[in-house]
């Protein structure tokens, strides 16, 4: 009521004693009455819509909460499929490197055979001159 120029120690003020009535005049009272008529009608249709928005209200920060969850959640699981992408591409890349050198390893060894069997070939006397 302080917030509509009206105070309590005004109110009490105009009271006589013994007698419990107001002592201003009868207009300012009707006045007064009026106003705050007024105001409770004004009053009347959001009041009776203000339990739902509260409702609302409560069921948004629900949400927001959730949001802010999902978020924090979000930005953990870019993190880990960025660490993941490297670890791929690091294991990848160890496979490059094992292909390689396991074709050159083949590639020593079947050399290594050739030379093996060129000596033999040299070191053995010919099979077909002893028969």
């Amino acid at each position: 009521m302080a917030a509509e120029g009206l105070t309590v120690s005004s109110a009490t003020a105009g009271v006589e004693s013994g007698k419990g009535l107001a002592s201003s005049s009868p207009s300012s009272d009707w006045q007064r009455v009026e106003e705050l008529y007024d105001i409770c009608e004004r009053w009347k249709a959001p009041a009776a819509v203000l339990p739902s928005v509260l409702q609302r209200l409560k069921l948004l920060k629900g949400i927001h909460q959730e949001a802010g969850g999902v978020a924090v959640r979000l930005s953990v699981l870019e993190k880990q499929q960025e660490e993941l992408q490297a670890w791929v591409r690091r294991a990848d890349d160890a496979v490059t490197q094992l292909q390689k050198t396991v074709l050159d390893s083949v590639g020593w060894a079947q050399r290594t055979v050739e030379q093996m069997q060129q000596r033999l070939a040299a070191v053995e006397p010919p099979a077909a001159a002893d028969a």
